[in-house]
């Protein structure tokens, strides 16, 4: 574990320790000046052996569940960040369309990609720019008759692997060895689970099961289930392609998602992770990617006096409930940004956060102006013109989260020892 109770382990280590060291010297001062006070609270020790017994037994379990609580959390955060890590390889940030594929086309042109690379040109913390596209169809092993209804199919741009690849190869031949841009229409790298469940081999014919019928790709390599081939949590079988396979496949044109890899740290084998680089690319991002006119209609709209007054109530209510404390609340940042002129940056990060969205909806819709809520609507669906994910960043707070409460859980059960 990084951090516990939001706080850095580091610090909280120094601080408890010059603490507990404060403590001993000020016990120690206010002994040697009161020795008679001492002797006093020193005789029931073998006075009451049973109580003092009981003391020490009660002190040394609870300290044996605290220790087993930090243990379990440490070991808990390790495995669900080894996880993550290994399953997101170079992906630091994920950009997708704003529109569900559900509702309309979320495959993102040549256009787009380019004006990811515009915007990231020259910015010394990127490592790479991968577009892809990512989708799930059932595939087969015709020798075998083997089928799996659905599995994780990725065609990412060849020439942009670069920052990606560093994980793709087995444990016994080294993680290095597979050279994907040999790649050729009509091929396919598997990963071992697919391999298992389809009883593949190198050589051997995977078929696709698409849109336009059936197609034949020739397996080149078997590789662990780690990076672009990692699969998802539900689906961990998983098979690589050209990117123009895929596209003529499916019928598209353009990816449906563009992966970005942020220089760091190495964290474990060939997976690198820098917290603060990858919270300051988002940003950027995002900005970048924040419609201006919807901004300034959104902007416009919310100075109005009934939507101001009801978001500033919103935020009391927020505030009261936190008891005052500090807290990053992106409606705060909304709340301060109407107090300015023009629109600042933290206005615009504040307004693509789910969680304001869905405050402005519910405060325009109380407002009884139905051209206002139109107004106010219209904007919103207009003002993310990609989805900024920082995946890396977000599975790694999971972890953070999902130990921090289970330390405290047993921490509060220790203390009642």
């Amino acid at each position: 574990m990084e951090k516990l109770f939001g706080v850095e382990m580091n610090v909280l280590a120094i601080w408890l320790s010059s603490l507990m060291v404060l403590i001993f010297l000020v016990s120690v001062l206010l002994a040697s000046r009161n020795r008679i006070l001492v002797k006093l609270a020193l005789r029931n020790i073998p006075r009451r052996k049973a109580q003092t017994a009981l003391i020490i037994v009660g002190l040394m379990l609870s300290t044996t569940i605290i220790m087993a609580a930090l243990a379990i959390g440490d070991s808990i955060n390790g495995g669900i960040r080894l996880g993550a890590l290994y399953s997101l390889g170079g992906t630091d940030i994920r950009l997708s369309s704003s529109v569900s594929s559900r509702f309309g086309d979320n495959y993102l042109d040549d256009s787009m990609v380019d004006r990811v690379r515009s915007e990231l040109d020259g910015d010394q913390r990127i490592d790479g720019i991968m577009p892809l596209v990512r989708e799930q169809m059932p595939v087969v092993n015709e020798q075998s008759k083997k089928t799996l209804s659905s599995a994780v199919v990725v065609g990412p741009k060849l020439d942009s692997i670069t920052g990606f690849d560093g994980l793709i190869g087995t444990e016994e031949e080294g993680r290095t060895k597979v050279d994907l841009a040999v790649m050729q229409d009509g091929e396919t790298i598997i990963n071992r689970p697919m391999a298992d469940d389809l009883d593949l081999e190198i050589g051997d014919l995977l078929t696709l099961i698409s849109p336009v019928g059936r197609s034949d790709h020739k397996v080149l390599d078997i590789v662990d289930p780690v990076g672009i081939l990692g699969g998802t949590e539900s689906t961990r079988a998983s098979a690589m392609f050209p990117d123009v396979s895929l596209q003529r496949l499916f019928g598209r044109d353009g990816y449906n998602m563009i992966e970005i890899s942020v220089t760091g740290k190495e964290i474990v084998e060939f997976v690198t992770h820098d917290e603060e680089a990858s919270k300051d690319v988002t940003k950027k991002l995002k900005l970048a990617f924040t419609n201006s006119d919807a901004s300034e209609a959104l902007f416009e709209n919310l100075k109005t006096p009934f939507i101001r007054d009801a978001l500033e109530n919103k935020l009391a209510e927020q505030e009261s409930a936190a008891r005052g404390s500090d807290t990053d609340d992106p409606l705060s940042d909304l709340v301060k940004g109407l107090d300015q002129d023009s629109i600042t940056d933290e206005f615009k990060i504040a307004a693509i956060d789910g969680g304001t969205q869905a405050t402005i909806f519910e405060v325009a819709e109380a407002s009884g102006d139905p051209d206002l809520a139109k107004s106010v609507f219209e904007s919103l669906g207009a003002l993310v013109e990609i989805k900024v994910d920082p995946i890396k960043n977000r599975s790694l707070q999971f972890a953070e989260m999902i130990s921090s409460g289970i330390v405290v859980f047993f921490t509060i059960f220790g203390s009642f020892s």
